[in-house]
């Protein structure tokens, strides 16, 4: 190997270790409940419930849609929707 390869290798290698152990002592600070009932096999929050009458989804009603989004969009519409958001992201990305 060419030395400064082998340089940018072992630098690019030691700062993916490194991320690693950041990202594991992240999850485990941030996530310590759900590793621990993990671990110990356990789940503390149990949910049971009786449904003795089927429940119809809100999405099979029309009247709980809200009104901005229940009418359909032309072809147009669509395009310069999708023109607005690409030019939106664009002008994020620039800056």
């Amino acid at each position: 190997m060419k030395p400064v390869f082998k340089k940018r290798f072992v630098f690019i290698a030691k700062s993916m270790l490194w991320s690693m152990l950041l990202y594991v002592v992240l999850m485990l600070a941030f996530n310590w409940d759900d590793v621990n009932n993990k671990v110990k096999s356990s789940n503390p929050i149990t949910v049971m419930s009786n449904i003795t009458s089927p429940q119809t989804p809100e999405a099979n009603n029309p009247a709980a849609i809200p009104p901005s989004i229940a009418h359909n969009m032309g072809f147009a519409e669509k395009i310069i929707t999708l023109a607005r958001n690409i030019s939106g992201i664009i002008g994020i990305a620039i800056k």
